[in-house]
């Protein structure tokens, strides 16, 4: 007799809230399923048991704990596949799902869930944290970026200075400065104009590394901030992009004030500049370095 596979794809969230109450027997409450789906992604018996959250979140995250380095970077690559095996310290249920292709008689596999992918990127920076001050690599910076990214949700102190060269006495005397605590993020082309338009604490970032002069803005009031995620020694700080920046925020007008932070990572703080390593004072424009350091809440 002959036969084949044929995969079925995981519910996406339209299915889950549509079918949550009837398949299930629970009354979910407005945005619980969204909430749930976000640790566990497209798995029903997950989904559809909130009293068991707290268990089964625990199992998910000791699955992640115990995936080898290789198959951690692997994972945030997107080089893993089907064929790479399950064993003890390999990705298993739960922790990545199947996602058909070829007319549902392969798949490809992708990280379950958002919350998946915070934890394996977490733990893949962790692991590479000392390494990643010397031999920097574009999965480095990626892994730099989403830390800074989920810390500015959270409330967090970082040691800054002014943005100075090295020679000048000021480079020594730093600053602890708090930030975040944004109550939200989204992704956007133009980051400068979704945070003129956007709500005070909305983190707006980009996927482009490229973005000019920074990868993610917040304000509050009156205040902007922005921020740039480099691993270098040295980074660029034109003054044309700074000018263009304060004449699209508009800073200086109406009490408008614009901070921006060249965040890097604590092994090339002590020597960190920009190029140049000052710029021209602008009016209600304040720059600096900041230390990027390991167990920040993210």
């Amino acid at each position: 007799l002959g036969g084949y596979f044929l995969y079925f794809p995981s519910w996406n969230l339209p299915q889950l809230e549509a079918g949550c109450n009837e398949l299930s027997g629970v009354q979910f409450q407005n945005g619980q399923v969204a909430a749930l789906y976000a640790v566990f992604g497209g798995v029903p018996r997950h989904v559809f048991f909130p009293a068991l959250k707290e268990r089964k979140e625990k199992e998910l995250k000791r699955k992640v704990d115990a995936l080898s380095d290789k198959s951690l970077r692997d994972l945030v690559t997107g080089q893993l596949n089907c064929h790479s095996g399950f064993g003890a310290n390999q990705p298993g249920e739960g922790v990545v799902e199947f996602v058909p292709c070829d007319n549902f008689t392969d798949v490809e596999l992708k990280l379950a869930s958002s919350s998946i992918l915070r934890w394996v990127r977490i733990r893949l920076m962790n692991s590479i944290w000392i390494p990643m001050a010397t031999y920097s690599s574009p999965i480095s910076w990626q892994l730099l970026e989403d830390y800074m990214l989920h810390a500015l949700q959270n409330v967090n102190q970082y040691t800054t200075r002014t943005c100075v060269g090295k020679a000048d006495a000021a480079y020594t005397n730093l600053v602890n400065q708090v930030l975040g605590q944004c109550t939200g993020k989204s992704l956007a082309a133009d980051c400068t104009s979704s945070v003129l338009v956007g709500p005070d604490l909305t983190l707006f970032y980009s996927s482009d590394r490229l973005h000019p002069l920074y990868g993610m803005t917040y304000k509050v009031g009156n205040i902007y901030y922005a921020f740039q995620i480099t691993l270098g020694n040295s980074h660029d700080a034109k003054q044309r992009q700074i000018d263009y920046l304060v004449q699209r925020l508009q800073i200086g007008i109406g009490g408008r004030e614009l901070r921006l932070y060249y965040a890097v990572h604590e092994g090339v703080f002590d020597s960190f500049v920009t190029k140049p390593v000052t710029s021209n004072a602008v009016p209600g424009v304040l720059i600096f370095h900041l230390k990027l350091e390991k167990g920040l809440l993210a």
